[in-house]
């Protein structure tokens, strides 16, 4: 009960404040975003057969890292762009009937978000 009574207090806090929106204001920032893989998110293994053989792709890890810039026109209109540097780094395994063969891989992309 008293998790609920403070909740309920700092949600009346927040929607009970003044709020001024920042006009004719350029941000510029920095940021960087570890990736983790997760199954419940489908980032998880992916198997694949074909022919007997069987693929086995997995992420291990990776992380973006760029820069953004806003720029407030007025009060409810923004532009946000930028460029991110992504990098994920994957596990592959490949089985055949007498060969089983193992393999780390990269691949690297950027993002322009607008």
């Amino acid at each position: 009960m008293r998790i609920r009574s403070v909740s309920l207090l700092l949600l009346l806090f927040i929607l009970c404040t003044n709020v001024f929106a920042q006009k004719n204001v350029t941000t510029v920032g920095v940021q960087f975003k570890p990736i983790f893989p997760f199954n419940f998110l489908g980032t998880g293994s992916q198997a694949y057969d074909a022919n007997g053989v069987h693929f086995n792709t997995e992420l291990a890890s990776g992380f973006s890292a760029g820069l953004f810039i806003r720029h407030n026109f007025s009060d409810l209109v923004g532009l946000e762009g930028g460029i991110n540097y992504v990098k994920r780094k994957y596990n592959l395994t490949i089985t055949d009937s007498g060969f089983t063969g193992n393999s780390i891989f990269r691949i690297v992309g950027y993002e322009i978000p607008v």
